[in-house]
């Protein structure tokens, strides 16, 4: 790639963080673009790269392959592997398989330094490290928080200039995990979280705007935690909010806390969902309207993400 620009390295293109920073630099143009996938013959790569951006090998699990991904590129942004989190996730979710969450958490956490000893040995500039919560300050082990959260302790011992990128749930899992399922002319939403209990989301698909913006202001954003937020929602606030959107009757599946708390639902949801949501339960999931709004002010809420995701409103309307 022939061009004057600071290049940023972008992990996890072909996914749901990692593509949206990829649309979101090259639709600034500050910065050229340089997406890493295991794939560089794909139908995602095709795209990306008919879309401006320089598509390159790498393997989160090949610290080599990393080091040359991000040989002369100004910045890194750095997400574990979300593919194979989500595959999990839906093993438990679906009743399919289980797995060892103390083994994938030391895996994820050994990608995440993957990740930071390469940037660390080609003198990365600026790395957007896309995080989560320390859940064991609360008592609760929540493997895949716990698995980044050991990545953040790692780097306070390294020389690679980092923002702390923290998101939140996403909005897109609304669709994504099959939290809505229509039958005739009812929609029925099932999230696994009591009804009364606020839950912080974000807009995934979005997540480009606010490491453009972190990798555009570097002397606010080094050494700093920024918040990816757009509002917290229970799923009575949910319900409503997509019935105005559609004319179809939308139903949710009430959980009261006695329910959630029960060894049923514990055992029907499997331990890596349920302790997930009783981490949002016990307060966990902190964040920080006003932070978030410093590094994009035009971050979506709840009735603004139903407004502009291309897959809620197919859904909503088919």
């Amino acid at each position: 790639m022939s061009s004057n620009k600071q290049i940023i390295a972008v992990i996890g293109s072909t996914g749901l963080q990692g593509g949206s920073v990829v649309r979101s630099l090259l639709a600034d143009g500050t910065f050229a673009v340089r997406a890493l996938t295991r794939n560089v013959n794909g139908d995602a790569a095709t795209k990306l790269k008919a879309a401006g951006a320089e598509v390159v090998s790498a393997d989160l699990e090949d610290v080599e392959s990393l080091k040359k991904a991000f040989r002369g590129a100004y910045g890194v942004f750095g997400v574990t592997d979300c593919k194979r989190l989500n595959d999990q996730f839906l093993a438990l979710y679906f009743g399919v398989e289980k797995f060892d969450q103390a083994r994938s958490r030391d895996h994820e956490t050994q990608l995440g330094k993957n990740i930071v000893d390469a940037a660390e040995v080609e003198g990365t500039k600026h790395l957007v490290w896309s995080t989560l919560d320390d859940t064991s300050s609360i008592g609760i082990h929540v493997h895949h928080f716990v698995s980044k959260a050991n990545v953040d302790k790692y780097i306070q011992t390294k020389k690679v200039p980092t923002t702390f990128l923290f998101t939140s749930g996403y909005f897109n899992n609304l669709t994504k995990f099959g939290w809505l399922k229509k039958e005739g002319d009812t929609i029925n939403l099932n999230i696994p979280l009591p009804y009364d209990v606020p839950y912080p989301f974000y807009e995934a698909t979005a997540t480009g705007e606010w490491v453009k913006n972190i990798l555009k202001n570097p002397d606010e954003w080094i050494g700093k935690r920024a918040d990816a937020y757009g509002g917290s929602n229970t799923t009575v606030e949910i319900a409503e909010a997509l019935q105005r959107k559609t004319v179809k009757n939308v139903v949710l599946n009430k959980v009261t806390q006695e329910q959630f708390h029960s060894k049923e639902f514990h055992d029907e949801l499997g331990d890596l969902f349920w302790v997930t949501h009783k981490y949002i339960v016990d307060g966990g999931m902190v964040r920080d309207a006003e932070l978030s709004k410093r590094a994009n002010p035009n971050g979506s809420n709840l009735e603004q993400f139903l407004e502009r995701d291309e897959a809620i409103k197919a859904f909503l309307s088919s």
